[in-house]
């Protein structure tokens, strides 16, 4: 289908410290590119479902996960060395009983997410980037008691991509 991409994607988290027990879920997203209508305002929108099939990452094991995204972002460069785009995804998480405890709210997140593309690396070893997001997540209080109490947090993560 047009305008249309499918995603399954096997999640596995381990903590290193074993601060958690291993958690194994599967995840189901739909996404939709809206910018051919609506061109650089296009809001990108998709929705995941999570379920868990191993371990215990929601309030209670066995949990399900339903997520709504918005994605709106600018692209400041355009090709060259250093492509360069920000996006500012808006996404809500609702979960059944089990994953958030009772109330279907989990959380609120607005994020802004800038990407460097390495673009002076060959294509032949992949497309590369750099990536680094600032969220605001406000939560409800189960989630907050997993988080020591607090209902808001702002959280930082970087990292690099490659893909083929």
């Amino acid at each position: 289908m047009k305008n249309f991409d499918l995603q399954v994607t096997s999640l596995n988290f381990l903590s290193p410290n074993n601060e958690f027990g291993n958690i194994s879920e599967v995840e189901f997203q739909i996404a939709y590119d809206d910018s051919s209508y609506l061109g650089p305002f296009a809001l990108h929108p998709s929705f995941a479902y999570q379920k868990e099939l191993v371990g215990n990452g929601a309030i209670e094991s066995r949990g399900s996960l339903f997520e709504f995204i918005l994605t709106p972002g600018i692209k400041l460069i355009k090709g060259g060395m250093f492509p360069t785009k920000v996006d500012f995804p808006l996404s809500v998480g609702l979960g059944d009983d089990r994953f958030y405890g009772g109330p279907t709210f989990g959380y609120f997140a607005a994020t802004i997410t800038p990407t460097i593309g390495l673009g002076f690396i060959p294509k032949r070893y992949g497309e590369w980037d750099l990536t680094a997001a600032l969220s605001f997540f406000s939560t409800n209080d189960k989630v907050a008691e997993r988080n020591r109490g607090k209902n808001q947090q702002l959280v930082f993560t970087s990292g690099i991509g490659m893909s083929f």
